[in-house]
C-alpha cells in the first residue's frame, strides 16, 4: 500500500475514534448527566462546622446543675483501602460484645450490621449510636481499633448530650439549651457557654451522611466558659420542698420563693411551682414558666417578705 494510501487509513481511524470519543462526552453530559452528577456528590468533601463542648453550669460550692456528657456514634468504611482483615475477624466478636454491652443492643445484631456494610460496599454504615464515654475508652484499647481509620475503617463521632444532675432541682432556673427558644441560665449566657466553633474537612458518604476525612481540625473548636451561681442546693431543696408541700396544702394555682441573702444580696434559692393536672386526674406541681421573674405581682396579701 502506498504511503499515502497509510496516511489516509490513519487519519479516518483517527477521525472514527475522535468521534466516539466527542459523542461518549456527549452522551455523558447528557443522558447520563444526573447519574454521574449524584455519584460525583457521594465522593463529595466540604468544610464542616464542628461544635465545641458546653461550658458547665455550677452551684455556689462547684456542684455540677447542668453539664455536657460525651456520647460517640460509630460508623464504619467497609472499604477503606488500608484495612487489616486479618485484625477485623480476631477482633469483630470481641468489639460487638462491648457495643452489646454499651448500648443495650444484642451482638448479634451488631455483628450483622459489619456484615451487611461489607457485602453491601458501604463506606459509612452507622454500627452503634450513643455509647458512653466510659464505653468509648475501653473500645479505643482493643487492637483492631488502635489501628486508627485508615486501616480499620472505624470513625467515633463524638455529640454532646446535655444533662441535669439533680433532675427537677432547680430545673428552670438552670434552663433548657435548645436551638430554638433557649430559657433560663442556658439563654442569658448563652454565649459564654457556647464557646467558638471549629471547623473540619469531612466526605459525603451514603445515606447523605459526613465522616471526617482526618482526625485533625482546620480551626480547633473552643470549649464554652463555666458559669458559677450563688445558688445553694440545700436551701434551694428545702425551699421547693416547703413550698409545694403548701401549695398542695392550698391546692394553690402556683406559687413562688426566693432565697436571698441580705448581706451580699445573692439569690440563693428561687423555685417556682405551678399547677398542673394529669392525664389519670392527678395534681403535680412542676416548674415550667418561672414566676419569681417572669411574672407581676403587687404587694399584699399574695407577697410576703421574711427575714431571718
Amino acid at each position: 500500500m502506498p504511503n499515502s494510501g497509510r496516511i489516509w487509513l490513519v487519519f479516518v481511524g483517527l477521525t472514527f475514534v475522535g468521534m466516539g470519543v466527542f459523542g461518549r462526552i456527549v452522551y455523558i453530559q447528557t443522558v447520563e448527566h444526573d447519574k454521574w452528577q449524584a455519584r460525583g456528590e457521594q465522593f463529595s468533601t466540604s468544610v464542616r462546622t464542628i461544635e465545641p463542648a458546653r461550658g458547665q453550669i455550677l452551684a455556689d460550692d462547684g456542684s455540677l446543675l447542668a453539664t455536657s456528657v460525651p456520647v460517640y456514634d460509630l460508623r464504619w468504611d467497609s472499604k477503606c483501602e488500608g484495612m487489616r482483615w486479618d485484625d477485623y475477624h480476631n477482633t469483630v466478636d470481641t468489639l460487638c460484645q462491648l457495643l452489646g454491652k454499651a448500648t443495650d443492643k444484642s451482638s448479634a445484631g451488631i455483628r450483622r450490621k459489619f456484615d451487611n456494610a461489607r457485602q453491601r460496599g458501604h463506606r459509612g454504615a452507622l454500627i452503634a449510636r450513643n455509647i458512653p464515654f466510659t464505653a468509648y475508652k475501653e473500645l479505643r484499647e482493643l487492637p483492631f481499633v488502635k489501628l486508627g481509620r485508615y486501616k480499620s475503617g472505624l470513625v467515633f463521632e463524638r455529640r454532646e448530650n446535655r444533662r441535669r444532675p439533680f433532675g427537677k432541682l432547680a430545673a428552670r432556673t438552670v434552663g433548657i439549651d435548645r436551638e430554638q427558644q433557649r430559657v433560663g441560665i442556658e439563654r442569658a449566657w448563652n454565649e459564654e457557654l457556647s464557646g467558638v466553633e471549629g471547623q473540619q474537612l469531612s466526605r459525603k458518604v451514603a445515606g447523605n451522611q459526613w465522616m471526617p476525612v482526618t482526625d485533625d481540625y482546620l480551626v480547633d473548636p473552643v470549649e464554652g466558659l463555666d458559669v458559677v451561681t450563688t445558688l445553694n442546693l440545700h436551701l434551694q431543696d428545702v425551699a421547693t420542698t416547703a413550698l409545694e408541700r403548701q401549695l398542695r396544702t392550698h391546692d394553690a394555682a402556683w406559687g413562688t420563693v426566693i432565697v436571698c441573702e441580705v448581706q451580699t444580696g445573692h439569690i440563693q434559692a428561687i423555685s417556682t411551682l405551678p399547677r398542673h393536672e394529669t392525664a389519670n386526674g392527678t395534681v403535680e406541681y412542676w416548674e415550667d414558666f418561672n414566676h419569681a421573674i417572669g411574672t407581676a405581682v403587687e404587694p399584699g396579701s399574695t407577697f410576703k417578705l421574711a427575714t431571718l
